[in-house]
């Protein structure tokens, strides 16, 4: 019996974390109170797509790197480079979409990550290499992670939900 109530009261935290979480990352709007007037959030990933090079060697090397770099006020500019082609576009975020990532970063212990990389070392052939740098009001938070081709990797779950973010964005700039 003493087991059980260990437990229940264990899963207390557990389940209030959850309930603040979820909602917070399923909404499509951000509520006003998360962020302050002056927060100053900017954002650089960089994606590095990986392949076996040709040759004796067989060594993994980079078919296709894309940079995205959004600073405070909402600018956004994508540079990608595919087989020798380099090609760059530019825009501004919505304030929707400035909101939602700013609210991602600030709010969900993102700038709290302790781990600065999370990459798979056994990995070979084709798989992605993740880099992100996040600053925050001054404060920087530089965060590597890998992942196979299945999308599947050791990266905790704010971080894949801050790269979806990322990614969608950079998609609809590449457009």
């Amino acid at each position: 019996m003493p087991r059980a109530s260990v437990l229940a009261v264990g899963a207390i935290p557990v389940a209030v974390a959850v309930l603040i979480a979820v909602p917070l990352l399923a909404a499509d709007r951000v509520p006003a109170t998360t962020l302050l007037p002056g927060d100053m959030v900017e954002f650089e990933h960089t994606l590095r797509q990986m392949g076996l090079a040709q040759g004796p060697a067989g060594l993994d090397r980079a078919t296709a790197v894309r940079v995205l770099e959004i600073d405070a006020s909402g600018n956004a500019r994508l540079l990608a480079t595919e087989g020798g082609v380099t090609s760059e576009h530019s825009a501004r975020l919505g304030d929707a979409e400035l909101q939602r990532l700013r609210a991602l970063v600030k709010e969900t212990g993102f700038m709290s990550i302790a781990a600065p990389s999370f990459v798979d070392g056994s990995l070979s052939g084709e798989h992605d290499l993740h880099a992100l740098r996040v600053t925050l009001n001054g404060e920087e938070r530089r965060v590597r992670w890998s992942e196979d081709a299945s999308g599947e990797g050791p990266a905790p779950p704010i971080v894949i939900a801050v790269r979806e973010e990322l990614d969608a964005i950079a998609e609809s700039l590449a457009g």
